[in-house]
């Protein structure tokens, strides 16, 4: 009997503990996403754009659902990027011409209408790449 009181009683703290764990975790992601945070969702935007990693600053802008204003110098860079990337990727492909001038022409695109002087210098290296 008192085995059973023990079992029964360690299965309830379990569950308490996974209770407790889960629901402060989904409260951090949705701490993380209200518009409260967008400080917060800007310092980390910025650690990945300083730090030249455009391809995670894009998986982030996407999983934080960061669409707003204050993120299109990050969207105008990560969009500069893969447009480039595109480019390197279709360049070595055999018999991809008009792949790799429509690249091409984004990423002069990209330069030309840059909206965000911090982009500039970023967005130059791109299009000199290609000339």
């Amino acid at each position: 009997m008192i085995k059973n009181l023990l079992k029964i009683a360690g299965i309830f703290m379990c569950a308490l503990y996974l209770y407790t764990l889960g629901a402060v975790l989904i409260e951090g992601i949705i701490d993380a996403t209200n518009s409260d945070n967008k400080a917060d969702l800007v310092n980390a935007c910025d650690s990945y754009y300083y730090d030249g990693e455009y391809g995670r600053l894009r998986d982030y802008l996407i999983l934080y659902d960061a669409f707003d204003k204050e993120f299109d110098k990050y969207w105008e860079i990560v969009d500069g990027y893969a447009d480039y990337i595109q480019y390197e990727q279709w360049k070595v492909t055999e018999g991809a011409d008009e792949m790799v001038e429509d690249y091409e022409k984004k990423i002069r695109d990209n330069y030309k209408n840059c909206q965000f002087e911090t982009n500039k210098r970023i967005l130059e290296k791109y299009y000199e790449a290609i000339e």
